[in-house]
């Protein structure tokens, strides 16, 4: 019979674990975000706060998905494979599950390295 991924179409705890790898099949796409947080403009008004991410088109297990990297995790694919994100295509990473403090609850948040060729 059929399955169906209720996993969600971006990486997340509930669909990878520890030591999974993951194939970069596309270019990773810049986005713009907004946050909870407020902030002033420059007209003094308070505001959403906007932060970029980066969304990278992946598969793991046959299956496409998106995989949205923290800061750490973009610094740690550019030292190894270029700023350049363009060049990431076909590359491999692994991924990692862990735990992280966060407004005074503990978050789970999946982070990548990449595998050497």
């Amino acid at each position: 019979m059929p399955e169906f991924d209720f996993s969600g179409s971006y990486i997340n705890e509930t669909n990878v674990k520890d030591g999974d790898k993951l194939v970069i099949v596309g270019m990773p796409i810049a986005e713009e975000k907004e946050s909870t947080l407020k902030e002033l403009n420059a007209a003094g008004v308070l505001v959403n706060k906007k932060y970029m991410v980066l969304n990278i088109p992946v598969e793991i297990a046959g299956k496409k998905k998106t995989y949205t990297p923290d800061n750490k995790t973009g610094g740690r694919f550019a030292d190894a494979w270029a700023p350049d994100y363009s060049k990431w295509i076909g590359k491999i990473f692994s991924v990692k599950v862990e735990e992280y403090p966060a407004y005074g609850t503990t978050k789970k948040r999946v982070i990548g390295f990449p595998v050497k060729e």
